[in-house]
């Protein structure tokens, strides 16, 4: 994972305030390690303290001034990792991951999923707008330990046949919290995936993606 311009970053999130450049920064190396769930880097100047933002927004510290650690990675979604110590001067480094590829709106748009009638769930999609027009969709379920895919065993489609719905017969054994994929493909063209994670409120209650409403029913 190579280290994201300030231009880059820019590009996907204009409101980011950067500090002045260094020209000895105390971290360099600046990289994703997707099976630990770390933010490294390479340690080369006295800092205080290192905090760790998403998209500008602080969301841990570092740990021994060396990583920050991630409960969950975004498996499709564009994020600004940015790392920012406190030192004299203060300084900070960022990258892009996943990195970009394809064009954003040809990937499902308004993800969501539900468990309905007990021991059922549903998730639904729509195809994006710039996405081909013989674009197909697959979902599957990712194991956040190990990032192993199973593929929805039971598709909806719409009037063209493209896939916009999945149906699990049964969540009880899917765990607290699972991370869904929705990839695409289409002749010649590259599609991002759309990824959701959610969170099992209990058992016949709906399921929200973290930073999405309930899905609406089909």
């Amino acid at each position: 994972m190579t280290m994201a311009s300030e231009n880059e970053v820019a590009r996907y999130f204009p409101s980011f305030p950067f500090f002045f450049e260094n020209p000895e920064p105390p971290i360099k190396n600046l990289r994703m390690q997707p099976e630990t769930r770390r933010l490294t880097w390479d340690l080369s100047g006295n800092v205080s303290d290192i905090g760790c933002f998403i998209n500008s927004r602080l969301i841990t510290k570092a740990v021994d001034k060396r990583y920050c650690q991630f409960r969950v990675l975004p498996s499709c979604q564009v994020t600004n990792f940015t790392v920012a110590s406190t030192g004299d001067p203060p300084f900070s480094a960022g990258i892009l991951y996943p990195r970009p590829e394809g064009h954003p709106e040809a990937a499902a748009q308004r993800l969501g999923c539900w468990v309905h009638d007990v021991d059922f769930l549903t998730c639904s999609w729509e195809a994006g707008r710039a996405a081909p027009g013989d674009v197909q969709y697959r979902l599957y379920r990712q194991d956040l330990k190990t990032y192993e895919e199973e593929e929805c065993p039971r598709y909806g489609v719409d009037d063209r046949g493209t896939h916009i719905r999945c149906h699990f017969d049964d969540v009880s054994g899917l765990g607290e919290h699972v991370q869904f994929l929705v990839k695409g493909t289409g002749k010649g063209a590259r599609i991002p995936c759309s990824d959701l994670t959610v969170e099992l409120a209990g058992i016949g209650e709906s399921w929200r993606g973290w930073g999405e409403g309930r899905a609406p029913r089909r």
